[in-house]
């Protein structure tokens, strides 16, 4: 005699199908919900990642350094090139700050040469959008500078020798947006 399915277990086999299938629908409809929050973020993370390496950059052939609210100023010779960003070891003076407008708020890098009496060699450009807030914080004793510093940059007595660690603390300008902070050493 042959085995079959009785009717009673097929309607209870669709019947759990039918629900792993909601279930499914369920979850696929709430990733679909939260796909652009998600993108977004992610989008402002790779950005903030890619601002926290040229900061990096930056830093780790700089001489000195100013802080001040939501911008730092650092001079030495960590200068790119303003067509191909490719690295010149120049003497520089690099500012990054927030710029603010009714409607959004953006970090920008500006680049001034030092060896030129000219500002045909300054030039700027956007490095995050959407970034409220920029601290860029000195972590334990400033250590004994291995070469002299450029003289005079800021006026005497003005600026810092750099610490051998600094902490880089991003704030997005969306109120739910995480913050971003690394820890750059210098040396």
């Amino acid at each position: 005699m042959k085995r079959a399915f009785t009717l009673i277990e097929q309607l209870a086999a669709l019947a759990l199908a039918t629900l792993f299938m909601l279930a499914a629908f369920g979850v696929l409809a709430a990733l679909a919900r939260n796909f652009p929050q998600n993108r977004q973020a992610f989008a402002q993370d790779a950005s903030f990642a890619r601002a926290a390496e040229l900061i990096r950059r930056d830093l780790t052939d700089a001489r000195r350094v100013r802080v001040g609210d939501d911008q730092f100023t650092l001079c030495g010779f960590n200068s790119l090139e303003a067509n191909t960003l490719a690295v010149d070891h120049r003497p520089v003076r690099v500012v990054y700050r927030i710029e603010r407008n009714e409607h959004s708020s953006r970090l920008m890098r500006r680049q001034e040469a030092l060896d030129v009496l000219s500002n045909r060699n300054a030039w700027s450009e956007l490095v995050c959008e959407n970034i409220a807030h920029i601290a860029l914080v000195p972590q334990g004793p400033v250590p004994n500078s291995g070469g002299p510093p450029i003289a005079d940059v800021f006026g005497p007595g003005d600026g810092r020798e750099l610490p051998g660690v600094f902490v880089l603390k991003l704030i997005g300008a969306d109120p739910g947006q995480p913050g971003f902070d690394c820890t750059i050493p210098l040396r």
